[in-house]
C-alpha cells in the first residue's frame, strides 16, 4: 500500500495504469531497507510488432530493459550491470552498492563505434561518482567496461559483477559463457523479473485490457459501425426536435384531465390570496382579542379566579387574580400550572409570575405578565384544559343527565356556548342554591349564613369576574372564631415538616397564617412563625 501511494504521488494521473508499474527489488542480506523500481512506458513510444509466426490473439506485454537489469542485480550487496543498444542509442545502467541503488537510462549517439565505447565508459563513471564510489573503484569499473564491450556494441555486460558463473547459477540450464550472456542476458533477466516481486514492471500493455462484456458491450461495439452510428445520430436529432413538443402536449392533456374548469380554480386561488393577505394584515396590525381571551381561559386551571386582564395590541398581557387551594393541590401549585400551560400553548411567551404570601384562608394573590407570541395560532388543548369540550358544569356535576335530574326547573341563565369563556354565576343575597325535588329539606339558617355559603360556593368556580363581585365575595367569608384566632401552634422542626404530606402541610400552613395575623405577638414568636411559614411553602411544592 505504501508503494502504491508513492507511485500515485509520482505519476499524478499523467500515465495510464496499463503503461506504468512498480515493484520491489530484492534486498541484500543484512539490509532492512527495501527499494522499489517504477517504470513508465510513454504513450508516444512505438509498439513493436510481434513475430509473424505467433498467434494473433496472443497477449503481448512490454518489459523494459532496466527491469531485467534490476532483477539480475537484486539481492546482491555490490553489482553493476550495463545494457547496450547501439541501434537505438540507449545505455541502461543498474548499480547496487551497499545501501545505494541507482538506475539510469542514457541516450547517446551510436553512429561511431569508438565514440559509442567512450560514451559508455563515461556514463558508467558518472553513475559511480553520483553514487559516491571511490576514485579507484570508478577507474577499475570503467576499465572493465572497456574490456567487456561486446562485438557491435550491443548486449549485456557486468563490469562490477556478478560474474557469468554467478549469473548462470540463477537460472537452470543457463550457460556460463560471457558471450552467451551478452546476447541472451537481457531476456533471461526479464524472465527472472516475471517470477518475483518485479513482475508488474515487465507486464506493461500497449492498450488497456478489456474483459468480454455482455449485451451492453455488444451494443457499444455495434454502434461503432458507420451506418449504425449515422442512424443513431438522425434519431437523436429527431428526438431533440419532437420530444419537447410531445412532452408539452402530454402535460397539457394531463392538466386538462385533472383540472377541467381552470377559470373557477383561478378565482378560488385569487380569493385565497386575498384572504391570506387580509390575515397577514390582521397579524401585523390587529389581534383576535376574543380568541386570546379563550386561550387565556383554556390555560387557567381550576382554583384560580381572574380579577383583571389587561390586553392590548403590541403590549404585554397582564393578569391578576387569586389562587385557592383545591384538595391536595396548593394555591401556588395552581399558579405554577397556569404558567406551564401558558408556555405549552405556544400563544404566550416570556411568562413572568409574582405572588404574595397566603392570607389566613390560604388564598394567594398573584400577578402574571406575558407577551403574545403567536396570536393566531390554534393550539390543540387536551380535554382536561379545553372547557369547550367539557364544561365546568360537567366536570363538577356530571353530564347533562345528572344536571337534568338535579334541577326541576330550567336554569335562569342559558348554558355557555361551546368555546366561550366560563361565566361566574353568583346567587343574589338571600337566595338559596337550587336543590333537587327529592332532596330533603334543609334546616333553616340565618339569612347571613346562607348568603355567605352561597357566595363562597360561587367563588370556587373558575372564570372571569368583576372586581366588585370579587370584593363582595371576599367580604362575605365567615370569620374565624375567637378560639382559633387566639391559638398559637406549637413549634415545628425540620423533621416534622419533612414527614408531612401535602394535605398536612396545607393545614399547618393555614394554622401558621392565622397565627401570624394575630396582633401584639412577641417578636421571637413572630420570627418563628415567619420561618415556619416559608419552610412549609417550600415543602408544599415537593410533597405528595
Amino acid at each position: 500500500m505504501a508503494l502504491r501511494l508513492q507511485v500515485e504521488n509520482v505519476l499524478l494521473g499523467g500515465t495510464p495504469r496499463h503503461r506504468a508499474a512498480a515493484g520491489l527489488i530484492a534486498a541484500a542480506e543484512g539490509q532492512a531497507e527495501r527499494h522499489s523500481l517504477l517504470v513508465e512506458w510513454p504513450a508516444g513510444s512505438p509498439v513493436p510488432e510481434p513475430p509473424s509466426g505467433l498467434p494473433k490473439d496472443l497477449g503481448v506485454t512490454y518489459a523494459p530493459g532496466i527491469a531485467a537489469l534490476a532483477a539480475l542485480g537484486g539481492g546482491r550487496s555490490r553489482s553493476l550491470l550495463v545494457d547496450l543498444d547501439r541501434t537505438s542509442g540507449c545505455i541502461g545502467i543498474a548499480l547496487h552498492m551497499d545501501a545505494v541503488v541507482s538506475f539510469r537510462v542514457i541516450r547517446e549517439d551510436g553512429s561511431d563505434e569508438e565514440a559509442w565505447a567512450d560514451a559508455t565508459r563515461r556514463a558508467v563513471a558518472e553513475t559511480l561518482l553520483l553514487a559516491g564510489a571511490e576514485e579507484a573503484d570508478v577507474a577499475r569499473m570503467a576499465e572493465a567496461t572497456r574490456r567487456q564491450m561486446p562485438e557491435g556494441g550491443i548486449g549485456l555486460i557486468a563490469p562490477g559483477g556478478p560474474t557469468p558463473d554467478e549469473l548462470g547459477s540463477m537460472v537452470a540450464g543457463a550457460s556460463n559463457d560471457a558471450a552467451w550472456w551478452h546476447r541472451w542476458g537481457l531476456l533471461v533477466g526479464a524472465g527472472v523479473a516475471s517470477t518475483g516481486e518485479l513482475a508488474p514492471t515487465v507486464r506493461l500493455l500497449a492498450t488497456e485490457a478489456r474483459t468480454a462484456g455482455g449485451l451492453l458491450t455488444r451494443i457499444a461495439e455495434r454502434c461503432k459501425e458507420p451506418k449504425v452510428a449515422a442512424g443513431l445520430a438522425l434519431a437523436a436529432v429527431a428526438a431533440v426536435a419532437l420530444l419537447p413538443m410531445g412532452a408539452a402536449a402530454l402535460r397539457m392533456a394531463v392538466l386538462q384531465w385533472k383540472l377541467p374548469d381552470p377559470e373557477s380554480y383561478d378565482r378560488l386561488l385569487t380569493r385565497a390570496d386575498k384572504q391570506l393577505a387580509m390575515y397577514r394584515d390582521y397579524q401585523r396590525f390587529a389581534w383576535p382579542m376574543t380568541k386570546l381571551l379563550g386561550d387565556l381561559a383554556s390555560t387557567t386551571p381550576e382554583g384560580i379566579e381572574l380579577e383583571s386582564v389587561s390586553l392590548g395590541f403590541g403590549s404585554p398581557m397582564t393578569v391578576s387574580g387569586a389562587a385557592k387551594p383545591q384538595g391536595t393541590q396548593g394555591a401556588t401549585d395552581a399558579i405554577l400550572a397556569m404558567e406551564r400551560q401558558m408556555r405549552e400553548s405556544g400563544v404566550f411567551d416570556r411568562v413572568v409570575k409574582n405572588w404574595d404570601a397566603p392570607n389566613a384562608a390560604g388564598i394567594v394573590k398573584f400577578t402574571i405578565t406575558a407577551s403574545v407570541a403567536q396570536p393566531i395560532q390554534m393550539p390543540d388543548y387536551p380535554e382536561t384544559q379545553d372547557f369547550a369540550k367539557r364544561t365546568l358544569r360537567d366536570r363538577r356535576y356530571g353530564g347533562t343527565e345528572s344536571a337534568s335530574a338535579t334541577a326541576s326547573a330550567p336554569p335562569t341563565t342559558p348554558p355557555p356556548a361551546p368555546g366561550s369563556p366560563p361565566v361566574i354565576a353568583i346567587n343574589q343575597p338571600g337566595t338559596p342554591p337550587p336543590t333537587a325535588p327529592d332532596a330533603p329539606a334543609a334546616e333553616p339558617r340565618p339569612e347571613s349564613t346562607t348568603t355567605a355559603s352561597a357566595t363562597t360556593e360561587t367563588r370556587t368556580r373558575r372564570g372571569f369576574g368583576s372586581a366588585a363581585n370579587d370584593a363582595a365575595t371576599r367580604g362575605s367569608s365567615r370569620p374565624a372564631s375567637g378560639d382559633e384566632t387566639q391559638s398559637i401552634p406549637d413549634p415545628l422542626t425540620n423533621e416534622q415538616i419533612a414527614s408531612m404530606s401535602k394535605a398536612e402541610a396545607n393545614e399547618a400552613l393555614a394554622r401558621v397564617s392565622r397565627a401570624r395575623a394575630m396582633k401584639n405577638l412577641d417578636p421571637a414568636v413572630e420570627q418563628r412563625l415567619k420561618d415556619e411559614f416559608y419552610r412549609l411553602i417550600n415543602h408544599q411544592r415537593t410533597a405528595k
